[in-house]
């Protein structure tokens, strides 16, 4: 009796275990469908505050381009006469109108979640007379989403287009090339100008304003939003004068359009370039190596003439033309901004602090002001493996549990110092076969991590590490040096 005693209590033991897996079976889904459903809430809450302020600023450029293209229609048919909003302030309402459906639309699509939608101080300019040109849209939302419980977000906007005409290049005959600027909001310039979307109108001696064949017109972008255009123009005033109107990728138009024009003055260039954004590769440089010093020569601002050459000199400068010659890099001087380049070869300098002086000339002859940068020779920096720390995290619920192993790897210096931005790579193994890389902290620690794979009663998994190269700039990754080079950790 007591043996069958003991077998019906390891049976009902036995039916209490399998009745507790599948009863957990059960919830764990159901815990998992709670906890996707909390992040999915908040990730629905952000994306909808997103979607609705990125879909306020295109309603804003959709109806600043619908009130511009108002404007310069009625202005165009009256030969240019009105140059601003006040002149025909029909072309705001229909951009107030486009907002207000916007709005309204807005609110009916999300209704379902509780918005509540508000927009306030819009304000339309178009200044198409006096400088500085411009078409924009000043604009403010507010709303609430009852759902989320979320209230008082609150979103200011400007967009629009502003147009510098930055003087004239040259004229030869009928044949006139002037320069000028577009750019949008933050001063962000806009580089994707097409001469189809130009309309170029110049005043003639007999003192009307005549449009110029767009066929026979070619427009070269410089960079930095700013263009140089050339036209064709018989009988032009002297000096010369113009009108122009364009529409950026959005549909925004801008206009200069002042009742006299514009006169494009040649001014004499006297000033050389600028030297900008002067760099150095690798930081530090090894003695006995080379380095690559890169800069920029801009003569946009200091006469608008091509870019014929840059030179360098190595903790003093000497006289114009003497220096170390760079190079264009794209391979020729014929720009009015040049990318410039030189290979420094460090071979037989000590270690310490070198300055160098770069300068440019343009194609008047003008030799720029000096810009310099402070390059570093060091000996040759050696890093090496100081550690391999090795541990492991999981995830999961009971029997269904997944782990990973972790390795926080410490890069040294023959010095005793971390090395910062050490790129280490290295494989996993054992329980998994992936490779990973990360770059070290301050700390000269990476910390890297395994794929996850799946643990119960069939093993404890073993997680190796092994690192198979260290690499920086101006360093060398000597691996007899390391302290470990691959490390292990077993699960659980």
């Amino acid at each position: 009796m007591a043996g069958l005693s003991n077998s019906r209590r390891g049976q009902v033991m036995l039916i209490t275990a399998l009745g507790m897996i599948i009863v957990l079976a059960a919830f764990i889904p159901l815990f998992a469908h709670l906890r996707l459903s909390s992040d999915e809430t908040d990730s629905d809450f952000r994306n909808t505050v997103n979607q609705i302020s990125l879909n306020f600023k295109e309603a804003l450029i959709i109806s600043s381009s619908e009130v511009s293209q108002a404007l310069e229609l009625k202005s165009r048919v009256r030969e240019y006469e009105y140059t601003s909003l006040n002149d025909y302030p029909t072309a705001e309402s229909i951009g107030l109108e486009f907002l207000a459906e916007w709005q309204n639309e807005t609110s009916l699509q999300y209704s379902g979640i509780g918005l509540s939608l508000n927009l306030s101080h819009i304000a339309f300019e178009c200044e198409w007379a006096s400088f500085p040109f411009h078409s924009n849209v000043n604009g403010t939302i507010e709303f609430d989403i009852q759902q989320y419980g979320f209230e008082g977000w609150k979103y200011n906007l400007v967009t629009g287009s502003y147009l510098h005409i930055l003087g004239l290049d040259e004229q030869d005959g009928n044949n006139l090339s002037f320069f000028f600027r577009l750019s949008r909001e933050n001063e962000i310039p806009v580089n994707d100008l097409e001469k189809t979307f130009i309309k170029l109108y110049y005043n003639s001696t007999d003192g009307k304003f005549r449009k110029a064949n767009n066929d026979l017109m070619e427009l070269y972008p410089v960079g930095d939003g700013k263009y140089l255009v050339k036209f064709y123009a018989t009988d032009i005033s002297d000096p010369p004068c113009i009108k122009m109107v364009l529409q950026d990728s959005r549909g925004i138009i801008v206009a200069v359009i002042p009742p006299t024009g514009v006169v494009l003055s040649l001014e004499e260039d006297y000033i050389g370039p600028k030297t900008l954004n002067l760099n150095y590769d690798p930081k530090p440089t090894q003695v006995n190596t080379s380095c690559t010093i890169t800069g920029c020569i801009d003569d946009t601002e200091t006469g608008w003439s091509l870019i014929a050459s840059a030179e360098y000199f190595v903790d003093a400068v000497g006289s114009n033309g003497t220096g170390t010659p760079m190079l264009a890099a794209d391979g020729s001087f014929d720009s009015y901004i040049e990318t410039v380049e030189a290979t420094i070869d460090v071979s037989g300098w000590t270690t310490g602090n070198y300055t160098i002086y770069v300068h440019g000339l343009d194609a008047k002859g003008n030799w720029g002001n000096f810009s310099d940068i402070v390059i570093e020779i060091v000996d040759e920096q050696i890093m090496y493996v100081y550690n391999i720390a090795m541990s492991y995290e999981t995830q999961g619920f009971l029997f269904w549990r997944q782990a990973r192993g972790i390795a926080t790897i410490t890069i040294y210096d023959t010095e005793g110092y971390p090395v910062e931005n050490a790129d280490v790579a290295g494989t996993w193994s054992d329980a998994t076969s992936d490779t990973d890389s990360g770059l070290t902290g301050a700390a000269g620690q990476a910390t890297l991590k395994s794929d996850w794979v799946w643990v119960g009663w069939w093993g404890n998994p073993t997680f190796t590490f092994t690192v198979d190269d260290v690499s920086k700039a101006g360093w060398t990754y000597d691996p007899d040096l390391n302290n470990e080079t691959s490390d292990t950790v077993e699960y659980p």
